[in-house]
């Protein structure tokens, strides 16, 4: 699957959900964990049961050093993930392994910018482009980071087109 028909799978699985949501007249129900808080195994079995209790978006949160901007709760649960040896591709192997267990919950990604270059994005892409993975919600993103120069930055250019 290439990077802009991920796009589509994304936008189209969403609009699925929530088109399903609308017609039921009921609201989506998005859940947030920080992924690897406590520890991965822990928070393997958390998500599968927030999947199997009626969620229908599972957003994993990346941890991330300079979270404090997150308020006390995230920067704490992301601590705490690191601690336990949490890093993006922990979490992308989470995703991988709610996605072998649960082929219906969508799943989204939420972190900064920041790490998805450093991962770098063209492995970040790879990971993450495999049906596991629909959406990643970025933050912080700045026009410097826009125009970084990366390996295929064609896949750069089409993740920027998420929006987020």
């Amino acid at each position: 699957m290439s990077f802009k028909d991920h796009i589509a799978y994304f936008n189209n699985r969403l609009e699925h959900l929530f088109a399903r949501k609308e017609h039921e007249e009921s609201l989506a129900f998005v859940t947030f964990f920080m992924g690897c808080d406590p520890t991965y195994k822990k928070s393997l079995s958390i998500l599968l049961e927030a999947a199997e209790s009626g969620s229908d978006i599972l957003e994993i949160g990346f941890a991330n050093s300079e979270a404090s901007s997150e308020g006390p709760i995230i920067q704490t649960a992301s601590e705490r993930a690191l601690k336990a040896g949490g890093s993006l591709n922990q979490v992308i192997k989470l995703a991988a392994d709610v996605r072998k267990k649960n082929k219906k919950i969508s799943i989204v990604l939420m972190g900064y910018i920041s790490n998805i270059f450093m991962y770098p994005i063209n492995k970040f892409v790879e990971g993450t482009n495999k049906g596991t993975v629909i959406g990643h919600i970025k933050r912080e993103t700045s026009n410097i980071e826009r125009k970084i120069n990366v390996e295929n930055s064609h896949k750069a250019e089409a993740y920027d087109e998420l929006g987020y």
